[in-house]
């Protein structure tokens, strides 16, 4: 009996690692995202001033009389108006910084991961049964409280992490 619940012990474990790497995967893909949004909202903020810079050889082009053409005044309103937005949208959600958050949150779940690899159940452990159970428990509990940590610090970013469901075994008497 104590042979078979380390086993099933040793398999919790292991569901828990994957737990943990894929909430790691999780977290570094959406920083990725939200690292090229930020990258590419600065980008078109860039661009956009630029190009509204070029306001006054746009009403030099266009003006045929002593007043400024109503398309150009148009296009830079319009251009005026995006650069405002894509500003406000950007200071407002801090993509680059949720990113950054994100990243460290991922390598948090590296970390906890290499720590837990160092702890695992082995082979060649020559403790007793009743010493293992004790150890793979403790660990359980360890596992349970860094992926509790993990999805507590995303959901502050304003990240919720899809939660693993377990199933309950139930031992079936002869």
């Amino acid at each position: 009996m104590s042979a078979s619940l380390l086993d099933e012990l040793k398999e919790d474990i292991n569901e828990r690692q994957e737990e943990l790497f894929s909430i790691q995967v999780v977290l570094e893909t959406e920083a990725r995202r939200l690292s090229n949004l930020a990258k590419y909202m600065r980008i078109a903020v860039i661009f956009l001033g630029a190009f509204a810079a070029t306001r006054d050889a746009a009403d030099g082009l266009f003006v045929s009389t002593s007043e400024p053409h109503q398309s150009v005044m148009v296009i830079y309103t319009l251009l005026a108006l995006a650069i405002t937005v894509i500003g406000s949208i950007s200071a407002t959600f801090r993509p680059d910084n949720t990113a950054a958050e994100l990243k460290i949150l991922a390598a948090e779940c590296n970390a906890d991961l290499l720590v837990i690899d160092c702890r695992l159940p082995r082979k060649a452990d020559h403790a007793p049964v009743e010493t293992q159970i004790d150890a793979a428990h403790q660990l359980i509990l360890y596992q349970n409280e860094k992926i509790s940590e993990v999805r507590a610090k995303a959901a502050r970013i304003g990240m919720l992490v899809e939660r693993k469901v377990r199933k309950l075994t139930t031992e079936k008497t002869n």
